[in-house]
């Protein structure tokens, strides 16, 4: 196991389909070119309301930005809107200082670390990039800014307009495991693909769940970026409504299925996985971090990530209020199948208690297993 948990395999039979009004679905737009015409209409409508308009673009890791600003360029070019583009990685602090703060938590060790507690603001020099949207602002142009984090604490009420892109995180892995996007404020040192796979797990990937949390509240538009050809922009009162009606309805989370050392046959049988790989070792059901819902509304087919359905409505899906803020924003409960039925030997475990966790790892919840059969 990695990281990263990246399936072998998409499985498409693992749908939800909630009923949604109409109006609703009508209400999304699919498709870059659609969602950037779309987006290029909506800030010619607001200029011609207030003088200077100022957007914010933000996403998670994963994000294919430099595709959508290019169609987005090319689609206010075309409605001849007076506009200039901020990239937020410009105001990242530089490599050494970024790496002194997260090293700490990286360790010496080749397979462990620490849980990073930072928050995104630490990556920018922060003064810099308000007083650069500042200054954009009063030149009365359309400013679109864009990146990881643009839309944080010291900038996020200088925005009329905010979209988030979002991808999972099985997306976002497999794409920074392939050198298709560096982590987060590296401008593409990394070291090595483990590196980048465990600087993923303990400092990206929670530095960038808390600042999505927080933006998602703040949001104008919610766009699915996982394919970004086939970009999917709701607006925020059609997610919000999307959130409810899936809290209220049996959900199938989209299974990880990994291929590994004791890994069987019996899997690939039953699941009608691809030929190609040589065995499955693990199919993850419930690995919630880490874990996407496919939502189908018509012809339209939505990859969510699970956790923002948990933070939306935690009450919902786990009971009790105190039992959420316990485990740390999780979810605890861990399904899988582990398969050696033609494979090799399973592994010897053990698990430390949630102390040893916590002192050693920062980790906020353990593992405590009884699945055997």
């Amino acid at each position: 196991m990695s990281y990263v948990l990246i399936s072998s395999y998409d499985d498409k039979e693992a749908i939800n389909t909630p009923r949604i009004p109409s109006e609703l679905i009508e209400r999304i737009v699919v498709g870059l070119n659609e969602v950037c015409k779309r987006v290029g209409i909506l800030v010619k409508e607001t200029v011609s309301r207030k003088i200077g308009v100022t957007i914010g673009i933000d996403g998670y890791i994963g994000v294919y930005w430099k595709v959508l600003i290019s169609k987005l360029e090319e689609f206010f070019r075309e409605l001849q809107l007076d506009f200039e583009l901020l990239d937020v990685t410009n105001f990242y602090k530089p490599l050494d200082y970024i790496e002194n703060i997260i090293k700490p938590f990286l360790t010496c060790d080749p397979h462990f670390g620490r849980v990073f507690e930072g928050e995104i603001e630490m990556f920018f020099r922060r003064k810099e990039l308000r007083k650069r949207i500042e200054h954009a602002r009063r030149n009365s142009k359309v400013l679109v800014c864009f990146g990881c984090g643009v839309v944080n604490r010291f900038t996020a009420d200088l925005y009329d307009v905010v979209f988030y892109v979002d991808v999972t995180k099985e997306v976002a892995g497999r794409r920074v495991l392939n050198g298709l996007i560096n982590n987060l404020g590296d401008g593409g040192k990394s070291i090595s693909r483990e590196y980048s796979g465990k600087r993923l797990y303990y400092i990206d990937f929670p530095v960038l769940d808390r600042h999505k949390r927080r933006v998602l509240r703040r949001i104008d538009f919610y766009l699915d970026g996982n394919n970004t050809e086939n970009l999917i922009m709701l607006p925020r009162d059609v997610y919000k409504k999307l959130l409810l009606i899936l809290s209220e309805h049996p959900l199938r989370l989209k299974p990880i299925y990994l291929e590994g050392v004791w890994g069987g046959q019996w899997l690939k049988e039953i699941r009608k996985l691809p030929k190609s790989m040589k065995n499955c070792a693990w199919s993850y059901e419930v690995m919630a971090p880490y874990q996407s819902l496919f939502v189908k509304l018509r012809n339209i087919v939505l990859n969510l990530p699970f956790l923002n359905l948990l933070w939306e409505y935690p009450d919902r899906i786990m009971g009790k209020f105190e039992a959420y803020e316990k485990v740390g924003g999780n979810f605890p409960i861990r399904v899988n199948y582990d398969d050696s039925m033609g494979g090799g030997d399973m592994a010897i475990q053990v698990h430390g208690d949630l102390s040893y966790l916590k002192e050693n790892f920062n980790e906020p919840i353990g593992q405590n297993e009884s699945y055997y059969i």
